[in-house]
């Protein structure tokens, strides 16, 4: 599903240890960094340094956001993972049928991923919880559907995305993607099934990706770019070595082992790295960086606003008691 095991890794280069983290986020909050994301990959397969990492980050004043597939939660995992501070989860599924969401995901990834929301319900009360869905050309037929089943999951937030060719996907051959990719000839049932989707959207009580982005995702697979992205200007990406960049779009030689975040991040080096994002003419429409630029942009200021400021509860508010 994810292409992110094809990314070349510096071989010769251990990944940071837990005291270099803490510098890292020592140094983020010097920047004033209100969230961390936890992606991978899956980040549980870190085992114990991941409930420390999250740990020192709420020590920082940091919330966490961590995304999993949901395979590795056992009961013991969702309760330290309440224990360590993480203040919201979500868990990928990507249809209420298991046989759609298994041949995307793999045999059991259903099954997994439904156990894991309700250990989390019962085990870890306090965590926010959302639901991540990825449209592809296998599960867009009734996507809408999704709304009522991640309601009655019981989940606080529901997040799509169109499959994509980037990001952490740029290293997979396109044969590797299987029936996963668009044909042009789907562009109008898909679209029908966009308008439906922002629709159900519109009248969920839960915290959902904007009908705007929703409706503008049969453009983005062919034509659509975005007009100003806040990659490298609101948040940065780094991976497990400390290499940091705008986006995992972009390739740097920037290390938190050589300089701190808080200076690479007011640096020339990075001002350059930003004038890249500037002209960047990639279809890039993911839930993270795109909606992200949506929100902070002017062309639907309100409602942006709106659902930004919604959004602070998922993940920054009291958790749930």
């Amino acid at each position: 599903m994810c292409g992110v095991s094809r990314i070349p890794s510096p071989l010769s280069e251990p990944e940071l240890s837990l005291e270099e983290y803490v510098a890292v986020f020592r140094s983020a909050r010097r920047l004033g960094t209100r969230l961390m994301l936890v992606s991978g990959g899956e980040a549980l397969t870190r085992g114990a340094m991941l409930f420390d990492l999250i740990a020192s980050a709420r020590e920082h004043g940091i919330a966490t956001h961590l995304c999993t597939n949901g395979g590795l939660v056992t009961d013991e995992t969702a309760e330290r993972l309440q224990e360590c501070g993480t203040q919201s989860i979500s868990v990928s599924l990507e249809s209420p049928e298991p046989a759609v969401n298994d041949r995307i995901r793999g045999a059991g990834s259903y099954i997994q991923a439904i156990e894991a929301l309700s250990r989390f319900r019962r085990l870890a009360p306090r965590i926010h919880l959302g639901v991540n869905c990825t449209i592809t050309a296998l599960n867009f037929r009734g996507v809408a559907s999704m709304i009522p089943f991640a309601e009655s999951l019981g989940v606080h937030q529901i997040k799509f995305a169109p499959v994509h060719v980037n990001l952490l996907h740029q290293h997979k051959e396109k044969g590797d993607f299987g029936e996963l990719l668009f044909q042009e000839s789907q562009l109008p049932e898909l679209r029908a099934e966009m308008r439906a989707l922002s629709a159900a959207v519109r009248k969920t009580r839960l915290l959902a990706t904007s009908p705007y982005f929703i409706n503008q995702i049969p453009d983005s697979l062919w034509n659509r770019r975005l007009t100003m992205c806040f990659a490298g200007y609101s948040a940065c990406a780094m991976d497990p070595y400390g290499y940091i960049s705008p986006c995992p779009d972009i390739a740097t030689s920037l290390s938190v082992r050589k300089r701190p975040l808080d200076a690479w991040w007011r640096s020339e080096e990075f001002d350059v790295l930003r004038h890249r994002v500037d002209a960047c003419d990639c279809r890039c429409w993911d839930a993270l960086f795109a909606e992200m630029s949506l929100r902070l942009g002017d062309h639907s200021l309100w409602d942006g606003l709106w659902r930004t400021l919604r959004s602070f509860t998922f993940y920054y508010g009291k958790p749930r008691s």
